[in-house]
C-alpha cells in the first residue's frame, strides 16, 4: 500500500528554482487515476451552491 501512496503522491514536478514543469504536467498527473465525471459534476455543484463556510445561519455583529 505504501509503494501505491509513493507512486500517486510523486507528480514528476520540482519546485526547485529553474527545474522545468515536465511534459503535459498537471494534466498528465490527474490523468493516471480516473474519476467519474457525474461524480466530478455533483461536486462542482455543491461547492457552487452551498455555504463553503457552513456558516448560513451565523452572523457578525
Amino acid at each position: 500500500m505504501d509503494d501505491i501512496c509513493k507512486l500517486l503522491r510523486s507528480t514528476g514536478y520540482s519546485s526547485q528554482p529553474g527545474a522545468k514543469r515536465p511534459p503535459n504536467y498537471p494534466e498528465s498527473y490527474f490523468q493516471r487515476v480516473p474519476i467519474n465525471e457525474t461524480f466530478i459534476s455533483m461536486v462542482i455543484g455543491r461547492l457552487r451552491s452551498d455555504d463553503i463556510y457552513n456558516q448560513v445561519g451565523v452572523r457578525g455583529p
